[in-house]
């Protein structure tokens, strides 16, 4: 098996939204992803807010500006946010703990056994479809076998370490129309 190598050091995700203190609420608030950067337009306003989701993995939301959209056929949806966990008892911590937030669940914790995942669905406040999952398959290359013994033998906690939990992997997939 060849060992995957990302030729890029870090990734962002772009989203639009249309409220920033709701999107820090949401990213930051209820999903504890710390703050990395904010863009502000040169009259000073917040534009844009970048989440780390881990040292190389970041969440962006920008504000939707009709003059920054014209002509880019960007559009404000069609993307899910997928945030990996490494055991599926985190997925069912982040379940609770959402719904403890008053985020309503779109899936709750279900087993895919086509794709070798435990995962929920829930949206952002602005609608994107965010999911958090545990790969099951030990061919994923986003944990390593050590740093899952770790966490699934309480070494670390949920709250200790997002880069360790929640900011191990970010994918985002365009969704199916």
């Amino acid at each position: 098996m060849v060992a995957l190598r990302s030729p890029f050091d870090q990734g962002v995700s772009f989203v639009y939204v249309g409220d920033m203190e709701a999107s820090r609420l949401f990213w930051n608030g209820h999903l504890n992803l710390p703050v990395a950067l904010e863009q502000h337009d040169e009259n000073g306003v917040l534009k844009a807010i970048i989440f780390s989701v881990s040292e190389t993995c970041f969440i962006g939301c920008v504000l939707v500006d009709p003059e920054s959209l014209q002509g880019t056929a960007v559009r404000g949806d069609g993307i899910t946010l997928t945030l990996a966990v490494p055991t599926t008892s985190a997925v069912d911590e982040w379940a609770q703990r959402l719904g403890a937030a008053g985020v309503s669940l779109e899936k709750e914790p279900t087993l895919n056994h086509r794709y070798q995942i435990y995962h929920i669905f829930f949206r952002s406040p602005d609608g994107h479809l965010v999911e958090v999952q545990c790969f099951l398959s030990k061919h994923w290359p986003g944990i390593s076998k050590l740093r899952r013994s770790m966490l699934t033998s309480g070494l670390f906690g949920l709250g200790l370490g997002m880069g360790l939990g929640l900011g191990l992997v970010i994918a985002t997939r365009a969704r199916k129309r």
